[in-house]
């Protein structure tokens, strides 16, 4: 009786399956995280956080803007103020988010001058707004949707 059992047992490899899955979720995370990031500092560069407001245009706030490794640019906020090269271009490092603007007067109004205090609406806005971009982070780590 016990000679009559038979069993079959298929061993299938899925780690490519595995690994294409995280990979997607880390390219969701790191774009998540640039749109956060991009909120915050488009927020604080129009005053919230307490940093004074330096909008007159508006261009530099719609410069303002992320690359991923897989994503070249051109994220942000959408307007009419922004001039051609003023988004970020090209891509970033692997499993990083570049934020910034290539608005020639950026760094200046960011970090200041000999005659004006900066107004580090970068720093400030990614730093405000860090605890959501975790927790997005984690809900798409864990295969949630955000």
């Amino acid at each position: 009786m016990a000679g009559d059992l038979k069993f079959t047992i298929k061993v299938e490899d899925n780690s490519k399956l595995v690994l294409n899955a995280e990979e997607k979720a880390i390219e969701d995370a790191l774009y998540a995280m640039g749109i956060k990031a991009v909120e915050g500092s488009v927020d604080a560069i129009s005053g919230k956080y307490g940093i004074p407001k330096a909008v007159d245009t508006g261009r530099l706030r719609a410069s303002i803007s992320f690359i991923t490794p897989t994503d070249s640019g051109g994220s942000g906020e959408a307007n009419t103020h922004s001039k051609a090269g003023d988004k970020l271009t090209g891509t970033a490092e692997k499993n990083s988010v570049v934020v910034g603007s290539n608005v020639e007067y950026a760094d200046y109004v960011h970090t200041g001058t000999s005659k004006m205090a900066g107004r580090p609406f970068l720093r400030v806005g990614i730093e405000q707004t860090k605890g959501e971009m975790e927790r997005q982070v984690t809900t798409i780590l864990k295969g949630g949707t955000i």
